[in-house]
């Protein structure tokens, strides 16, 4: 899903995004992101890049959210599922992620 897919709404276009990105993260048995995990782990260092990239794609999200504390909750709990997933630390099955990353992205529930 891509930002100019037109799926979600035209406020929701960063979110849906962001949490599509975050959900293939953990679908993809070579994924990128573990490999920056690696990477993470030999040089702390490189976290400021990654924090620097989070508040800007927050305040994305946050700038073009009908209620943004739902939009960062949403982008939050995303990530959440995709880091536990990466790190092996989540006890969920993989039918329950993807049934949560369905809901995240329904924005018509939030």
């Amino acid at each position: 899903m891509h930002l100019s897919s037109g799926e979600g709404s035209i406020e929701e276009r960063n979110l849906i995004a962001q949490i599509a990105v975050l959900r293939e993260s953990v679908n993809q048995p070579n994924s990128v992101a573990r490999s920056i995990l690696a990477v993470l782990v030999e040089d702390p260092q490189l976290l400021k890049a990654v924090r620097d990239d989070h508040a800007i794609s927050l305040a994305n999200i946050k700038a073009e959210a009908a209620n943004s504390d739902i939009a960062v909750l949403r982008w939050a709990a995303a990530t959440g599922l995709a880091f536990t997933e990466l790190l092996g630390l989540s006890s969920i099955t993989m039918e329950e992620r993807e049934r949560l990353f369905e809901r995240l992205l329904d924005g018509t529930y939030w």
